[in-house]
């Protein structure tokens, strides 16, 4: 009798327990990614929820480490870019979206001034984006005194496609009687889950003046973090990144909203206007228990498109954070 009184009484620990248990084999939301450090700065994309894990806020930092008096270090963070969301109610999907862009001053490289200011609403049908409405701000000279409130805006229209196969989104900004002038971004897609390709390019007059193509010819069958947000379908055309440069120019390496896994290898390339480089990346992985990556090493090399010579070969290293 006194072991059924026992169990009775053992029971709702038991149940609890168990439900604690659940919980902790759900997946967590990504809170950050960080590169390694790189010529005394590394690179930070941080993630901000609400109550009801909806991402609020996405923030690109540049952490410089200094050392001061005494060898003591210290660390100056400058924001790249930072893009806010905004909701109605409880609704999972956004309404709108803020992008703040920052960059070094001409007058004071030390000191960063606001880039660009992007206030962009999504439009939705039948709950899928198709489209976009933005006005933008520049500061295009870099003026430390740039005033942004009187700065005159451009208004922006983009459309969205979306298909088993294609996700095509353009920004047209070609006056009438003008010569194409548009922003466009072209994916292919693998069997519904991942990306094989992008084109990534700004086409004035009659050619196409700045363009990149990625190509991506390898995946894990782990789950990308960036995949289970809620802005996830609503930035099925965009990416996440991380930026780097050096002698031979400046590229990023990439995080979608889109794929379902991790790719493992793909390249960059150039047209033959801009910079005329390619880049090779080969991801390798270490995973949590929930099969999401907290260890990314990534071995790039860089060759000079026109004769193949190579220029160089590094690693950039990266590590994943969860709430």
């Amino acid at each position: 009798m006194k072991k059924i009184q026992f169990l009775i009484v053992l029971i709702p620990f038991i149940s609890l327990a168990q439900t604690k248990k659940n919980v902790s084999l759900k997946p967590s939301f990504i809170q950050s990614i960080t590169s390694d450090t790189s010529n005394g700065k590394f690179n930070k994309i941080l993630f901000t929820y609400d109550e009801n894990n909806r991402v609020i806020a996405i923030i690109n930092k540049e952490i410089k480490i200094e050392i001061g008096a005494k060898k003591k270090r210290a660390f100056k963070e400058y924001i790249i870019k930072e893009q806010i969301f905004q909701y109605t109610d409880t609704l999972l999907q956004p309404f709108s979206r803020k992008t703040t862009s920052y960059q070094p001053s001409k007058d004071d490289p030390k000191t960063w001034v606001i880039q660009s200011i992007e206030q962009l609403y999504f439009l939705y049908e039948n709950g899928k984006r198709i489209g976009d409405s933005a006005v933008y701000l520049k500061n295009w000279q870099g003026d430390l005194k740039w005033d942004w409130k009187t700065a005159e805006p451009q208004k922006r229209i983009g459309k969205l496609q979306q298909t088993s196969q294609r996700i095509y989104h353009e920004i047209d900004l070609t006056k009438p009687y003008s010569f194409p002038d548009k922003y466009f971004d072209e994916f292919t897609l693998l069997s519904q889950l991942n990306i094989g390709n992008e084109t990534s390019a700004y086409r004035w007059g009659n050619r196409s003046n700045e363009a990149s193509y990625y190509t991506f010819s390898a995946f894990d069958t782990r789950l990308n973090p960036l995949k289970q947000l809620n802005v996830a379908s609503v930035l099925a055309n965009e990416k996440v990144s991380s930026e780097f440069g050096g002698q031979y120019g400046q590229t990023d390496i990439c995080w979608y909203f889109f794929n379902q896994n991790n790719y493992t290898d793909y390249t960059v390339t150039t047209d033959e206007q801009t910079q005329h480089f390619k880049y090779i990346f080969k991801f390798n992985y270490t995973y949590n228990r929930f099969q999401q990556p907290i260890y990314a090493t990534v071995d790039v090399k860089q060759i000079f498109n026109n004769n193949g010579k190579f220029v160089r070969k590094y690693t950039q290293k990266f590590t994943f954070r969860y709430k």
